[in-house]
């Protein structure tokens, strides 16, 4: 069994996971990934929100929930570990708990922060890492990424064309808050996936991001200019299927669903040939 290289970059906010490659090729699934993944149970006044049932890691899928539960930190983080085996390694930081580990071919990540009034949030996400070493070597590295704060889409859309080091996000959504970020390269380019959590509405969302966007430079994948393919996105109608943007040799994927507050985004940079 190949166990993929794995590591909790400690000395930054926020839990990672996730790189999504369009292009990849199939792969042969451990058994535990055939049937649908579900997150441990939660209290009884506590909820779970889906934000990546469909993605992949280089062909493999990705699970990723957003969680409210009622409880302390210590409390939520001890009744998942006690009902998910593989949440055994422990991280303790300033209002902050994170929570990882591999059990039955499944890498298993969960962050928890105190959301006050009693309650604690986070996010809770699940990978195969139980594939052939050829492949596995492909897999980058599951960090930590900083939670808000950095460049405006504008900033991030602007740049060399040489990918360089993933020492910062290719996109940083303004006024979000950063969940997860998975970062690897191919071949051929470097990607970057991110889970955000926004305080605005999808459709008031995407209306916001299409002005940015424009302005900065990047312009619908589908259509190469202004039109039908930024008006579908900025829609407030608009299904939470994923719409693609270009700017030079970048690319950037978004997905946005309704939480209870606010918006869920998934946000897939793609950076190179």
């Amino acid at each position: 069994m190949k166990r993929a290289d794995v590591m909790l970059a400690a000395a930054i906010g926020g839990l990672a996971p996730i790189a999504w490659h369009p292009s990849c090729t199939a792969h042969a699934l451990p058994a535990v990934v055939s049937a649908s993944v579900t997150p441990p149970a939660l209290p009884p006044g506590g909820g779970y929100t889906p934000l990546g049932e469909s993605m992949r890691v280089q062909g493999l899928p990705v699970f990723v929930w957003l969680l409210d539960a009622p409880g302390s930190l210590r409390d939520i983080a001890s009744w998942l570990s006690a009902r998910q085996p593989a949440l055994r390694d422990l991280w303790v930081r300033p209002g902050a708990i994170v929570l990882a580990g591999i059990a039955e071919g499944m890498h298993w990540a969960a962050r928890l922060s105190d959301a006050g009034a009693g309650r604690t949030q986070g996010t809770i996400s699940a990978m195969p890492v139980d594939v052939d070493a050829a492949y596995g070597s492909r897999i980058g590295t599951l960090a930590a990424g900083a939670a808000g704060g950095g460049v405006g889409a504008a900033g991030a859309g602007r740049g060399s064309a040489n990918p360089g080091p993933l020492a910062d996000p290719a996109w940083r959504l303004p006024g979000g808050q950063l969940h997860f970020e998975f970062r690897s390269r191919d071949e051929a380019a470097s990607i970057v996936e991110q889970i955000w959590t926004h305080a605005v509405s999808p459709a008031d969302l995407r209306k916001q991001l299409v002005r940015e966007l424009l302005a900065a430079g990047w312009r619908p994948a589908d259509s190469g200019a202004p039109g039908p393919g930024a008006s579908a996105i900025a829609g407030a109608a608009a299904p939470p299927a994923a719409q693609s943007w270009s700017l030079g040799r970048r690319t950037l994927s978004l997905i946005i669903v309704p939480l209870d507050r606010g918006s869920g985004i998934t946000a897939v940079t793609r950076i190179g040939a």
